[in-house]
């Protein structure tokens, strides 16, 4: 049977998620211990004793994981929603050319000592964790002031 290593943070990087196989006796069965299983690397001559729970049933030849620079971009798509999502209505950049947030019919501004600047189509708070910027570019909801063009 086929199998993928999974590795821990104290494998060798080429192995994570390198296939392997099961070394077996002559009677057919896995040589395994009570938490560890002797497996062949490919391409590798020498059998390899790792733990059996870092081992998974091989769907294909090897186990795919997400490379460093998928996973970094993952997160910035996260956070680049994240940071955008209680601010904006939607995202800034879909609206007209040209347009900016200050000349958006939704804009308001709260605050007592210093005004916060807030997209109306929101549901907003009083402090910095809604504040807008109003030199952004418009989002697709983007309606000008009564006498103002885009």
């Amino acid at each position: 049977m086929t199998y993928a290593y999974r590795g821990d943070r104290l494998t060798d990087p080429v192995l994570v998620g390198a296939s392997c196989e099961a070394v077996r006796r002559a009677d057919g069965k896995c040589v395994t211990g009570r938490s560890a299983m002797l497996v062949l690397f490919d391409g590798e001559s020498t059998p390899r004793v790792v733990l059996r729970r870092q081992l998974r049933k091989a769907k294909d030849a090897a186990m795919t994981r997400p490379t460093m620079e998928e996973l970094r971009a993952q997160v910035a798509a996260q956070h680049d929603r994240a940071h955008w999502s209680r601010r904006y209505a939607a995202e800034p950049g879909t609206g007209p050319a040209g347009a900016t947030c200050h000349s958006c019919a939704f804009l308001r501004y709260t605050g007592h000592a210093k005004e916060h600047p807030k997209c109306g189509r929101t549901k907003y708070t009083h402090g910095d964790a809604t504040t807008i910027l109003t030199r952004s570019p418009a989002c697709r909801l983007y309606e000008p002031n009564e006498g103002e063009t885009p």
